[in-house]
């Protein structure tokens, strides 16, 4: 008998051991957040808000030193359904026609107007946007940058291109879709950007975000090991611990305007063992990059050195957010300093949801949140001082996956966006 009461008493130790993780990871992925518990915090003042409709389905957001800008990374308005049906990193394959809508667009945080850049010499037979990153040209900071896009196209070794169904005999083995980088050149405050290249390599396999290094390298990330199947079900449901199976990469290239997407390409793993390497950005020093674990909720602030064999990472901190995390962004205020993290407040609802397009005005779907980390004066996050700047009953703005504060005549704008979003957000913040 006495052996026997050890099985519950151990049952009883375990469950209260793994309550308080389990418990914040329920919270983390909203199904704790019940929908009805979420009001709209609009920045500082509700009467600020602005929506840019011009700029639609923007999954990525930056900001450039040299220009006034806001760069973002869209999709057409006229095709609104293109994300709901053909977006490999949702694991939507369902439309592989659906390709022609991506679009590069720039946002004046002072007038809210958005321009459409007319991409040059782009001969690619479509665009579906994702991560993207600008950087000032070197030769010319002032008047020209680079920007690097990430786009996700059907796999002609998978799809017969002229009917996009699937090659007869084509193997699960074979990926559906092949992703690239493209790499634009753009002459500042005009409305053209000419395409310089595409970038393929075996080792980009599901790329999400990039942080560009120079005009010719980047460091990008793998978001999921696997493409589509159970085991990509077990990298969004469990944490580190359990599936921290993907990668950051590094990769330089060589030669423009290549025959071949692979021409010139070389790539290394500069990150191992990550479990859904998503949004990657530029952090508070040259050397410092920000990656967020999406559905795991964490942010990892990482050092980027060089190293013999070419570029590594090493991790600095971890910091768990009661949300889900996508794209951070930096604001470098000499005032209050921090990271910008836009996320998910019911993350477990968007797998259902997310072939399904909703006009604006039709409910509330996939609200958003964007939290505030204040970066102390000796380097640490101050997670404990963490402010919500915007959140969503999911109804003026369907999902969050990035945001930048721009300083506008003496105020702070929040620009928030996502990847299923009807518009880009605009409010004012008080940090």
């Amino acid at each position: 008998m006495a052996s026997l009461l050890i099985i519950p008493a151990a049952l009883i130790g375990l469950s209260s051991f793994f309550y308080q993780p389990v418990k914040f990871r329920l919270e983390q992925v909203g199904i704790t957040r019940h929908a009805s518990s979420i009001h709209n915090v609009h920045g500082s003042d509700p009467s600020s808000v602005h929506t840019i409709p011009d700029a639609f389905q923007c999954e990525d957001l930056h900001t450039l030193p040299t220009s006034h800008l806001i760069f973002a990374a869209c999709q057409d308005p006229a095709e609104p359904q293109e994300h709901t049906q053909w977006f490999p990193p949702l694991a939507i394959f369902d439309q592989p026609k659906s390709t022609s809508g991506g679009r590069l667009v720039t946002i004046d945080p002072k007038t809210f107007a958005a321009q459409t850049l007319l991409l040059d010499d782009f001969s690619s037979p479509g665009f579906v946007t994702h991560g993207i990153d600008v950087i000032p040209d070197p030769t010319d900071p002032a008047t020209s940058a680079y920007i690097f896009a990430i786009s996700h196209l059907p796999n002609p070794a998978y799809y017969d291109l002229n009917t996009n169904i699937p090659h007869p005999n084509v193997t699960s083995s074979t990926p559906k879709a092949l992703s690239r980088i493209e790499l634009f050149h753009h002459p500042l405050n005009t409305t053209h950007a000419l395409h310089i290249r595409s970038i393929t390599h075996p080792l980009i396999r599901t790329p999400n975000d990039l942080v560009a290094t120079s005009p010719r390298s980047f460091y990008v990330t793998n978001d999921h090991h696997y493409r589509s199947g159970l085991l990509r079900d077990a990298e969004d449901i469990l944490t580190k611990p359990f599936t921290g199976w993907s990668d950051v990469v590094y990769v330089t290239f060589t030669g423009d305007d290549t025959a071949n997407l692979d021409d010139g390409v070389t790539a290394e793993v500069a990150l191992d063992g990550e479990h859904n390497p998503n949004g990657l950005g530029r952090g508070a020093t040259l050397d410092e990059i920000v990656l967020n674990d999406a559905s795991g909720g964490v942010m990892t602030r990482l050092n980027s050195t060089n190293t013999k064999a070419g570029r590594s990472l090493s991790i600095v901190d971890r910091v768990s957010l009661s949300h889900t995390v996508d794209n951070p962004t930096y604001y470098a205020s000499p005032k209050k300093p921090g990271y910008v993290i836009a996320g998910l407040l019911r993350a477990v609802d968007l797998a259902a949801k997310s072939r399904i397009y909703i006009p604006k005005g039709n409910g509330a779907w996939d609200p958003p949140i964007v939290s505030f980390l204040p970066r102390a004066e000796n380097g640490s996050v101050l997670l404990s001082e963490r402010k919500v700047l915007f959140q969503d009953k999911g109804d003026l703005l369907r999902t969050g996956t990035t945001a930048v504060i721009v300083d506008v005549e003496g105020e702070q704008r929040l620009f928030v966006s996502g990847v299923l979003a009807n518009a880009v957000v605009a409010v004012k913040v008080e940090l």
